[in-house]
């Protein structure tokens, strides 16, 4: 098969397009990572592999998105759970039609996240419906080498 200058422009313009696409500017900065650290119950850097979720309406007539995410853990931060953290880890996450962000719980096409998460029970975790998870990727290096933070 040949490929004229067209089709390879083109095709170098989509994989530009697509490495670009992960990372959407969101206007944080160092601080703001921060001060999610801190008020997380627990932080850590992980790959998706497992999810499920289920889809109902309010009172309102609203629309509601129930998701579970399960991990595989790259790299623990922060967390109660020492000595014993596991290998894998489960979050929830609840987003309704008038929340500020989209449906989607991880959206970006990444292979690992940040997640900030806080205990919703004796056993469970949830994370913020926006602002809960980063691709690892378009994280700030300065932000990188200062995990884990010292709150």
């Amino acid at each position: 098969m040949v490929i004229n200058r067209t089709q390879m422009l083109l095709l170098i313009m989509l994989l530009v397009h697509s490495a670009l696409s992960v990372c959407r500017k969101n206007h944080l900065v160092d601080s703001d990572y921060r001060q999610m650290y801190c008020d997380a119950d627990v932080v850590f850097r992980g790959s998706p592999y497992m999810a499920k979720s289920s889809v109902g309406i309010d009172i309102n007539g609203h629309e509601i998105q129930m998701s579970g995410h399960t991990f595989k853990i790259q790299q623990w931060f922060r967390g109660e759970l020492q000595p014993d953290r596991p290998t894998d880890f489960s979050v929830s996450r609840t987003w309704r039609q008038d929340d500020p962000c989209s449906a989607p719980s991880f959206p970006d096409q990444a292979e690992s996240f940040l997640v900030f998460a806080s205990r919703a029970g004796s056993t469970s975790y949830s994370v913020e419906t926006c602002r809960h998870s980063f691709p690892w990727e378009c994280l700030p290096d300065s932000l990188k080498a200062s995990l884990p933070v010292a709150c």
